[in-house]
């Protein structure tokens, strides 16, 4: 109420003195200033330390009305996520029988999205095609050594398109996320191989790329070393050799030197290692590259449960943001659904004359 009253007035504390005289005011005795309320017995003159102008109170709460509004909004907006993908290849020895099908299931149980399985060694089409919720794209090879399957899962947030397969031991797909793209290139190069037939194969998928843009992932059993191409033994230095230096001029750099492993694996790079042998040897084979690793976050090994003298090496994809690869599904959905349209022959010559 004293707020009420200095407003205004020129004397604030001629008012505070008449009101200490007048407290218990008669019955029929009413104020006579219009910005004057009735007093009761229990009501005491609040002081304020600063006095706020006439319009002043409503400003503030407008103020702390529009930030509660908008940190309310700010709460309630979910953060926009990036998904990640599982990334793989592993040396299965062989995949006839039912190896593949106990590979797929130690890929489910690893949590792998997109995998890599090298000497596969298929004879014919007569392979499983899909198993343990993956779909199974493999090459046919000649003989007893070879072969790659590349195996994913049917994912809604991402997908598999123009798979192709280059020779026995390349195969080629682009990775479709949102408005990203990245090419994967699975390769296996035996290493009693010298005549380059493979690296000619893997040339030609890197060269069949149509958008140079885009990033590009190669993994598989390249069976040498990038860091120590040439190696100890003089057997197969030159196609090591090769191989170096061709990764060095595609920009492709292992993504298991960037990230630090676990302590029990610290210092111990290699992926194959050779079983039942009193001298053990290891080497490192397999590799997962890329010519942009801003993408990715780990890069980690694996000791697979599967029986194989390899080591499995798992690479974390950072995908695009969820909003966009929903209105990319949404999109895809809606133009698979819609009706497609057929020209007769004689309106195709129409066009062509036109």
């Amino acid at each position: 109420m004293w707020e009420i009253l200095c407003r205004g007035s020129k004397n604030p504390y001629r008012i505070y003195r008449d009101l200490e005289k007048s407290e218990n005011p008669p019955n029929d005795q009413r104020p006579t200033s219009n910005n004057q309320q009735p007093t009761t017995n229990n009501q005491q003159p609040t002081t304020n330390t600063g006095l706020n102008l006439p319009g002043e109170e409503e400003d503030n709460n407008e103020l702390n009305n529009g930030n509660n509004n908008r940190e309310l909004e700010e709460e309630e907006q979910p953060t926009e996520a990036y998904p990640e993908l599982k990334l793989a290849t592993l040396n299965i020895i062989d995949g006839r029988k039912n190896r593949l099908n106990a590979a797929l299931r130690c890929m489910q149980q690893m949590n792998v999205d997109v995998g890599l399985l090298t000497e596969t060694k298929f004879h014919n089409d007569m392979f499983t095609k899909g198993a343990e919720g993956y779909t199974v794209t493999g090459t046919i090879t000649e003989g007893n050594a070879g072969g790659v399957a590349l195996i994913h899962r049917t994912r809604k947030g991402w997908g598999l398109e123009s798979t192709r397969t280059f020779g026995p031991n390349v195969i080629r797909t682009t990775l479709v996320s949102g408005q990203r793209r990245w090419h994967i290139i699975g390769v296996y190069i035996p290493p009693s191989e010298e005549n380059g037939e493979t690296l000619d194969l893997l040339t030609q998928a890197y060269e069949s790329i149509h958008n140079p843009n885009w990033p590009v992932i190669l993994l598989g059993d390249l069976n040498v070393d990038l860091q120590n191409p040439g190696g100890n033994h003089a057997a197969g230095a030159g196609r090591r050799l090769e191989t170096a230096a061709l990764m060095a001029t595609w920009g492709m750099e292992p993504l298991r030197n960037h990230f630090r492993q676990r302590r029990e694996r610290v210092g111990r790079r290699w992926t194959w290692q050779r079983l039942g042998q009193e001298n053990e040897a290891r080497s490192v084979c397999d590799h997962i590259m890329t010519d942009k690793r801003q993408y990715f976050t780990n890069c980690q090994l694996r000791q697979p449960r599967f029986d194989t003298d390899h080591r499995a090496l798992i690479a974390f994809l950072r995908l695009g943001p969820i909003k966009n690869i929903e209105d990319m599904y949404e999109v895809r959905i809606n133009f698979q659904s819609s009706p497609s349209l057929s020209l007769t022959g004689i309106e195709v010559m129409l066009c062509f004359k036109i």
